[in-house]
């Protein structure tokens, strides 16, 4: 028969790069809710931007295209949230592999946040507004910040 224990506290260690990664975590999401309510209320600039990208682009076409990065960003946020989320509960559980884990989840978050940053389409123009490619690199810093404080903070408890 097992029985259930209580809720390790987070190891003192850790405690800093917790706090940071729900920053991050925070930033993540709310980067995520914004886009669509900046794509809304920046409609005519943001369908301006899409226009002269691509002139050739009806009405139409230029709301599919606004639609399909809002939920290409709204999917790259939720993979973001599940990802700081991976890494607090084993940052909270004290793992010893938790360094290396939030290192590998940074260079991901950071590789996909440069890509959406300085990706050109075939016009030359950057696939998203720069406004929201900057966006995406603010829980960048977070994660930055809770790597190096994590791995200041080695060793960790359980393998």
């Amino acid at each position: 028969m097992t029985t259930a224990t209580a809720p390790q506290p987070v190891p003192p260690r850790a405690r800093p790069a917790v706090v940071t990664m729900y920053t991050g975590m925070a930033l993540t999401a709310l980067t995520t809710i914004l886009i669509p309510v900046f794509i809304a209320s920046a409609t005519d600039d943001y369908t301006d931007y899409i226009s002269m990208a691509y002139p050739k682009l009806g009405a139409d076409k230029v709301s599919n295209y606004q639609q399909t990065m809002v939920i290409y960003l709204v999917i790259n946020g939720i993979v973001g949230i599940l990802m700081w989320l991976w890494t607090l509960r084993s940052a909270k559980k004290g793992k010893r592999s938790v360094p290396v884990v939030a290192s590998i989840a940074f260079a991901l978050g950071l590789t996909l946040s440069l890509f959406n940053l300085l990706i050109k389409d075939s016009t030359g123009y950057a696939a998203l507004s720069p406004l929201l490619g900057i966006a995406g690199l603010l829980p960048c810093a977070a994660g930055l910040a809770a790597v190096v404080m994590l791995w200041r903070a080695r060793p960790f408890g359980q393998a």
